[in-house]
């Protein structure tokens, strides 16, 4: 039931997570169908009661089951949804809701007749838990043509999600964003609406649309009306603001949002004022003058003493990217460097690496209040230009590509992109295009950068000579004098070095373990990073968990004891952990994402996972753990080819010598 069908021209794409009431009634309102040609792709949200044996007791050849092991989230599934759809259109359904029997076949008609049009809607009938009759919505059936739509919009979500269908070319350009929770669709209808991508809606229902406890419609309104909206409304905007491309329509929401606010206060202060206005966070005016006045004062200081390269990193916190910068900045300590930290770090693991390379200046409070942004680029760009021949270099800092047009247009400024966000999602990739033409070079760690920057600029018409610009410099890793022979233990040593962030997956690393031990297979798993509350309870007792590990030599004598390295991610650019663990002989199993490939080739130095389904990742991982357990000859060969790999690409010489001739010390 997993396998797709032959270009199917619908995908119909249910989430699911734990609806085990009203799940297969939502399954049989799609089976029912009087338009055939569809595939039905269900992903299975880590549920914890009986929607996994619901889903599976269904035999129909156009289902495909996709299962998370852990829940994940609303937007990470409707994402993974978009990338799996085989259809030329995708329907999108809700597992509580039901589908009237002519829903496909009207819809797909309409799209097939209307070629202008992206997305089309229909309107809804409430049901209670019991499926009766109970209501319809004002702001639906209000609004049929695009022009009602783009006026009710800002203030109301007036598309029934659960109703839509959409070409899949244009949907996957607009991805579920995690910061709207419980609204995701709302602000992809706003980002479609402000490119003037056409949405309409046909005068009738089709789907009934079941409001209960359970619901996130019903989650969602017990916040309070007017700071729900606030929040969500001034989401899109400031998004939009990063993106630097606003126009009429993203000021009409930001509006809204601001009266919304006024609501809010009106209402709080109408029913226990003070304990809801100490909520809202209040900006300390004087601790970012004070700041100003530092960054000003500092500034003037270092270019007096011959400063004139200056970066801009959005963190000094504990990281992978962070860890690089702090190695560009030390291969060019000689040149008195100034780096300026443009946002709120979560502790301060490499702020002292900083300070021993350069003269680092926070200016995140500045860079998070609006009220001095004009004020302080202007200003900041004038002392620096005061400096001979200034050098800027910037990565994954929104103030920084904000910064260079207030410099003069031969001003050499470069930047580094680690890697590059899902298709339709705001990250520093776009914020830096309308500053593309100023940027004389572009730093990207893999070739497969270099392509992403390709279809970027492709895709929003940007000349395809400014890739010229597009330099490929690979990070640099420490490089033992020799590395430990690998497979000599009776018990693998299985190691995951990183934060828990969303697309690493730590779970699936859980159930590879426990799934390891329960075939008996003779290997130990370390987690040096996340704590328990990554995993699902029943994995926990699988791993040893360390914590994160901050003291350089310790991470060094993990990497020599280990023997395998696992990555589970959903999107990566290429890890700096994969370049310390080959140092070290350590053999990688990963993901086949991002730029992991141009490093990790296939049986040579790791081994590389193509599965999407994450029941069908953990299962091919812990065969290769198993091969591997069994043919140590191979493991420690492996080892050898991987370790003698890093040396010969991963070296400091080369990374420090590339980035001084980036910004021109060296000839």
């Amino acid at each position: 039931m997993d396998t797709p069908l032959k270009s199917p021209r619908v995908t119909v794409f249910m989430p699911v997570y734990n609806a085990e009431k009203y799940l297969a009634k939502a399954i049989e309102s799609i089976l029912c169908q009087t338009f055939h040609d569809f595939e039905f792709l269900i992903i299975n949200d880590g549920s914890t009661d009986g929607s996994d044996a619901i889903i599976r007791s269904f035999n129909d050849e156009r289902i495909r089951i996709h299962t998370h092991l852990k829940n994940v989230g609303l937007a990470v599934t409707v994402n993974e949804g978009l990338d799996l759809t085989n259809g030329v259109y995708m329907a999108r359904m809700d597992a509580d809701d039901i589908s009237l029997p002519s829903r496909l076949e009207k819809e797909v008609n309409f799209l097939d007749t209307h070629p202008d049009v992206a997305v089309v809607a229909a309107h809804v009938l409430m049901i209670n838990p019991q499926g009766r009759a109970a209501g319809i919505m004002a702001e639906d059936f209000s609004t049929n043509s695009y022009e009602q739509i783009k006026e009710v919009l800002p203030n109301e979500n007036c598309i029934p999600n659960p109703t839509i269908m959409g070409r899949i070319n244009i949907l996957r350009n607009y991805r579920a964003r995690q910061s709207q929770i419980r609204a995701e669709d709302w602000d992809i209808w706003w980002r479609m609406v402000s490119a003037k991508v056409q949405i309409a809606k046909l005068d009738e229902i089709l789907v009934h649309y079941r409001i209960h406890p359970e619901s996130e419609t019903f989650k969602l309104n017990r916040e309070n009306i007017y700071l729900k909206k606030f929040r969500l409304q001034t989401g899109f905007f400031w998004g939009k603001l990063k993106s630097f491309n606003i126009n009429a329509f993203d000021f009409r929401v930001l509006g809204h949002a601001l009266g919304n606010f006024v609501k809010y206060i009106i209402s709080s202060i109408h029913s226990d004022a003070i304990g809801r206005i100490k909520k809202i966070k209040s900006i300390n005016i004087f601790d970012a003058w004070k700041q100003y006045r530092t960054m000003i004062r500092e500034t003037e200081e270092a270019i007096k003493k011959g400063s004139r390269l200056f970066f801009f990193f959005p963190y000094y916190q504990i990281g992978g990217a962070e860890k690089v910068h702090t190695q560009i900045v030390q291969a060019c300590a000689d040149q008195k460097p100034l780096v300026f930290i443009t946002e709120h770090s979560k502790d301060t693991g490499y702020l002292e690496k900083f300070r021993q390379s350069s003269n680092v200046i926070d200016i995140s409070l500045i860079s998070a209040y609006p009220i001095f942004h004009a004020r302080v680029k202007s200003r900041l760009a004038k002392i620096l230009t005061r400096s001979k021949n200034p050098v800027l270099f910037g990565c994954n800092s929104y103030f920084y590509y904000e910064l260079l047009p207030y410099f003069p247009a031969e001003t050499y400024c470069s930047d580094l992109m680690h890697g590059f966000s899902h298709p339709g999602e705001p990250g520093p990739e776009l914020a830096s295009l309308s500053v593309a033409k100023l940027l004389k070079k572009r730093v990207v760690i893999t070739q497969h950068g270099k392509e992403e920057f390709r279809k970027i600029y492709v895709q929003h018409g940007l000349p395809e000579a400014l890739l010229e610009r597009v330099t490929c410099i690979p990070n640099y890793t420490w490089l033992p004098k020799k590395s430990n022979e690998k497979g000599q233990h009776s018990k693998l040593k299985i190691i995951y070095v990183g934060r828990d962030t969303i697309e690493k997956r730590v779970y699936l690393i859980g159930a590879i373990a426990r799934k390891v031990q329960q075939r008996g297979i003779q290997a130990e798993f370390i987690l040096a990073g996340p704590d328990a509350n990554s995993l699902r309870k029943e994995d926990v007792s699988a791993c040893i968990m360390l914590g994160m590990i901050k003291e350089e030599e310790s991470m060094k004598e993990l990497y020599s004891s280990a023997d395998i390295l696992l990555l589970t991610s959903s999107r990566e650019g290429f890890p700096l952990v994969i370049m310390e663990a080959m140092a070290f002989g350590v053999l990688c199993i990963s993901t086949n994402v991002g730029g992991i490939s141009e490093h990790i080739q296939q049986g040579k130095t790791g081994f590389l996972v193509s599965e999407t389904d994450e029941e069908a990742i953990v299962e091919r991982f812990t065969s290769l753990i198993s091969d591997l357990s069994k043919n140590r000859k191979l493991l420690e060969e492996l080892s050898d080819y991987s370790s003698a790999y890093a040396r010969d690409q991963f070296s400091k010489e080369r990374f420090e010598s590339a980035y001084r001739r980036l910004f021109g010390f060296d000839s």
